[in-house]
């Protein structure tokens, strides 16, 4: 190997590294990645979000409420690693997530699931306010025919309470008192 062809090796990395945070930036804004997935710089400045809260009712063709225990337990722990790899994917990819493969994935490990709803709060830090923000997300999808087809909606809404916090339960204020020392209390 040439020193010139060395040197446009080094080049291109260089040029790479310093794009890439742009172009990382753009596809956040664009379509609400992860910040911290694909080497994207801005990991150093934000918290990960984080899934809390998740409600899972599963239906069955009549429209009844399967219960965990009326689905076998290998077929139910299939159910829960879906869910699982679907909020770590929709966390990681944004809007570029296919919502219709969580849906296929929980049919195809149960025959007796004709329809679910999954509800859960995606939430981040405020950098501003030291307080989680975030939405509840609302996701339903019923089988269309036996040829694996779904249909998938999904609904979100903000969870901010009007004190600025997150709905469910009470925060805990923190501050810096005037000696240097960390005071906390639950807010009211």
């Amino acid at each position: 190997m040439t020193l010139k062809s060395k040197q446009r090796i080094i080049f291109g990395i260089v040029v790479t590294l310093l794009v890439w945070p742009l172009v990382h930036h753009a596809l956040v804004v664009r379509y609400n990645i992860d910040k911290w997935s694909f080497l994207g710089f801005s990991m150093y400045i934000t918290k990960r979000p984080i899934q809390v809260n998740g409600d899972l009712t599963l239906y069955d063709v009549d429209g009844v409420e399967v219960t965990s225990g009326e689905v076998d337990q290998e077929q139910y722990q299939a159910v829960e690693r879906a869910i699982l790899d679907s909020t770590r994917q929709r966390i990681a990819y944004g809007d570029l997530y296919d919502s219709k493969r969580l849906a296929r994935d929980i049919f195809k490990a149960s025959d007796t699931i004709h329809r679910f709803v999954f509800e859960f709060d995606l939430l981040e830090m405020n950098r501003e306010t030291a307080i989680f923000e975030g939405v509840r997300i609302r996701y339903e999808a019923e089988r269309a025919d036996d040829h694996g087809n779904v249909r998938v909606t999904e609904s979100s809404r903000e969870l901010k309470s009007p004190q600025g916090r997150h709905d469910r339960g009470p925060a805990v204020q923190s501050k810096l008192a005037p000696d240097g020392t960390r005071e906390s209390r639950r807010a009211a």
